[in-house]
């Protein structure tokens, strides 16, 4: 019986892109500025959500927005898991895939994606909490906290959908034109593409 071969470690590939990381810019490069600002403003929508918002005399407004972020979270979900399909048919590319293996871009890929899922569901599923959340009878400060993590989740979603464009852009160009390319060109490729996937 042949062995089960395994697949790449979620948790070891994200150590190997710190690392990459760090050796390629150091700490300023490994910090998530871009989840650190979005934290920043699911802060301020909390803080600063209207104190009659977060009562009982509101709660059909406040149900009726976080169904809409609910909703909206999901199709963007939906379509992001749609387009990385594309990703996921180009990759199983026998040619390809090794191509990208040769260069340590396949394990960035697949983390990149699977961190996208992560992140998406993370986004609808705090939504969905919050949602629940403006029906129940909670205190201010818990109304204002689902907000802030609404929005902060939300927000954080948001930058990886974008960031799924470009790089099914650049796998499907890429695949489209590798079997043509040189030895020195692949290279070049190689490491373009590992930039790309962080």
């Amino acid at each position: 019986m042949a062995a089960k071969r395994q697949g790449p470690d979620a948790f070891s590939i994200f150590l190997d892109e710190v690392k990459a990381d760090w050796q390629g810019g150091g700490a300023l490069r490994v910090v998530p500025w871009l989840l650190l600002l979005a934290c920043a403003a699911g802060y301020a929508g909390g803080r600063f959500l209207p104190t009659d918002l977060t009562g009982s005399d509101n709660r059909d407004v406040t149900s009726a927005l976080y169904a809409g972020v609910l909703a909206f979270n999901a199709i963007t979900l939906a379509l992001t898991w749609s387009s990385i399909g594309k990703v996921y048919q180009t990759l199983a590319d026998p040619a390809f895939s090794r191509f990208l293996r040769a260069g340590d871009a396949l394990n960035s890929y697949l983390f990149y994606i699977s961190l996208l899922h992560v992140v998406q569901m993370i986004a609808a599923l705090v939504s969905f909490a919050a949602l629940i959340g403006s029906i129940l009878p909670i205190g201010a400060m818990a109304a204002r906290v689902l907000f802030g993590m609404v929005i902060a989740s939300t927000l954080y979603a948001l930058r990886w959908a974008a960031g799924s464009v470009t790089i099914v852009q650049d796998v499907a160009y890429h695949h489209a034109s590798f079997s043509e390319l040189s030895e020195q060109e692949k290279e070049n490729l190689r490491a373009h593409l590992r930039e790309v996937a962080k």
